[in-house]
């Protein structure tokens, strides 16, 4: 097995990309398919060979998921839960819809927290740090100083994302959805005007 982190070029991924449309539609014979399975059996990645690509994941921004195989609650040995799925798909949808719809916030949250994420914010903040945080300043919008239930406060990031701003909650001020939207990209500190 090769080993260390190779670059592919364009020519290389041209290469890759001919080799897999190729193989499109053809079927791989049994034998064929346990040579291959024996061939990898028993096949040890090296933990320098490991610590290399964690190295090149870490460079390219990839967030290391730290509780995987026995280490993580869910394991099961090892055994697929794809057949009890299969049985339970209705029970566990509905399962699934009823706990969004009890947990709206939850929902709205971990939705938000994905979208940012993915527009690659640095940093990450829970639920509670958030409810600590209005709590913190009464369910207040700092900006036009209504509180909630009259409004509906939203996180406002003081930096915004697209100006380099992190999702720490350090960076984060609760705006009511109208001065969130009027705010709109502008840098504006609420809390060291309420301070000052």
């Amino acid at each position: 097995m090769p080993t260390g982190i190779y670059i592919r070029t364009e020519k290389h991924l041209a290469q890759i990309r001919s080799i897999k449309g190729s193989n499109k539609g053809i079927k791989f014979s049994e034998e064929w398919r346990e040579n291959l399975s024996k061939s990898h059996k028993g096949y040890v990645m090296p933990e320098e060979q490991k610590n290399n690509i964690r190295k090149a994941l870490l460079k390219i921004g990839h967030r290391p998921v730290v509780l995987r195989g026995k280490d993580n609650p869910s394991w099961k040995g090892g055994i697929s839960d794809a057949e009890y799925y299969i049985k339970n798909r209705e029970r566990i949808n509905n399962y699934n819809r009823d706990w969004a719809k009890s947990h709206p916030e939850k929902v709205s949250f971990y939705a938000k927290e994905r979208y940012r994420r993915n527009k690659g914010a640095e940093g990450t903040h829970t639920l509670e740090e958030w409810e600590d945080l209005k709590k913190v300043y009464g369910y207040m919008c700092l900006c036009c100083k209504r509180t909630e239930p009259e409004i509906k406060l939203t996180e406002d990031h003081i930096i915004p994302i697209t100006k380099g701003g992190s999702n720490y909650i350090e960076n984060i001020q609760p705006l009511c959805h109208s001065c969130n939207s009027q705010k709109n990209i502008k840098t504006i500190n609420y809390i060291e005007r309420m301070v000052n």
